[in-house]
C-alpha cells in the first residue's frame, strides 16, 4: 500500500510562503450531521450533510525577523479580514500525488512563548471561512 511521509509540508498564508517554519499542518474538514428523521423513517434515524466546517491546525517554529512568522501572523491576528491559505503535503508542484487545499481563514489565534531550553513554537488553530477547495492542477 502506498503512503506518504511528510518531509516538506507547504503552507502559504495571505501570499507569504511560511513553508520553512512549518513543523506540522493539518486541514481537517467536516460537515454538520443533520437529523432529518420523520415519522415515515421506518423507526430508524435518517441523516443529511449540513454546512462544511474547516480548521487549519498548524505548528510553526517561531521567528521574529521581517517577513517571518511573528511579523506575518500578528498583523493578520489584529486585522478583521479573512486571508487566503494554501496547504500541500510537500512543496513539489501540484499534481494528482500532491494536491493543494485552498481557501480563506480568519487568523483568530496568536501566541508567544515556549519553554526554557526548547525551540520557540506557535501551535495554532484557525477556522476556515467559506468553502475549502482541493485541486490537482
Amino acid at each position: 500500500m502506498p503512503y506518504k511521509v511528510l518531509i516538506d509540508p507547504y503552507f502559504v498564508l495571505n501570499g507569504t510562503n511560511l513553508t520553512a517554519y512549518v513543523q506540522k499542518v493539518e486541514v481537517p474538514l467536516e460537515r454538520e450531521d443533520l437529523d432529518v428523521t420523520t415519522s415515515g423513517s421506518g423507526g430508524a434515524m435518517e441523516h443529511a450533510k449540513g454546512l462544511e466546517k474547516g480548521t487549519i491546525k498548524i505548528t510553526f517554529l517561531d521567528s521574529f525577523g521581517t517577513g517571518e512568522v511573528d511579523a506575518v501572523l500578528f498583523p493578520l491576528y489584529k486585522a478583521d479580514a479573512a486571508v487566503t491559505f494554501e496547504a500541500r503535503a510537500d512543496s513539489d508542484a501540484v499534481s494528482t500525488s500532491n494536491p493543494k487545499w485552498t481557501g480563506l481563514t480568519q487568523v483568530t489565534q496568536y501566541s508567544l512563548g515556549g519553554a526554557v531550553g526548547q525551540a520557540a513554537v506557535k501551535e495554532l488553530e484557525w477556522p476556515t471561512s467559506g468553502p475549502t477547495s482541493r485541486a490537482v492542477a
